[in-house]
């Protein structure tokens, strides 16, 4: 619904809603989805930051570059191509090297899209995890087309062809004729 109520058309257009906050303040996130292909080799990946007690931080590969920075609570980080493979990730405080969150094994395969959510608590229950979530899945097309058996280089097949379409040709021309002398 808009602003005043009313509905809105959606054409075109893939979202994620999420429910945020606890319980007496849930409220929802309403994302939009990039789910276009990923280049070859590569998968597409965002980082939503759903846990209502946990200060903004930078998600970062284990020990390596940060790949989104200083992202708070309800916030998104825009989806990010990399190289389809396994990654240990990490949830960094916000312009620090103190990890809050180790996210060892996050497999990302090539032409898939993902988001990762960071949700639960910090300081309670349920503990902080993260969850990946599969937005889209685009197949890579072979590189070579597989054989079907379906095609013949007999070309006494192809001339026996030729012969029943000519003697079918034939046939009609002839009815044609004889329907025009009556």
């Amino acid at each position: 619904l808009g602003a005043n109520g009313e509905p809105v058309e959606m054409t075109d257009t893939d979202y994620t809603v999420v429910a945020v906050d606890m319980l007496e303040n849930i409220e929802p996130l309403v994302l939009i989805d990039n789910n276009g292909a990923p280049a070859a080799g590569k998968a597409h990946v965002r980082f939503v930051h759903a846990s209502p007690d946990a200060p903004a931080v930078d998600i970062a590969v284990a020990g390596g570059p940060v790949l989104f920075s200083n992202v708070p609570f309800k916030g998104t980080g825009d989806y990010l191509p990399v190289d389809a493979g396994t990654y240990d990730l990490e949830a960094r405080l916000a312009g620090t090297d103190t990890v809050a969150l180790s996210v060892p094994g996050v497999a990302l395969e090539e032409g898939t899209v993902y988001t990762i959510f960071a949700m639960g608590l910090a300081g309670g229950e349920p503990a902080l995890t993260a969850v990946p979530s599969v937005d889209a899945t685009h197949e890579a097309m072979p590189e070579t087309m597989p054989t079907t058996g379906g095609v013949t280089t007999n070309p006494w097949l192809l001339v026996a062809i030729a012969a029943g379409l000519a003697l079918v040709a034939g046939s009609f021309a002839l009815r044609t004729r004889k329907a025009e002398m009556n």
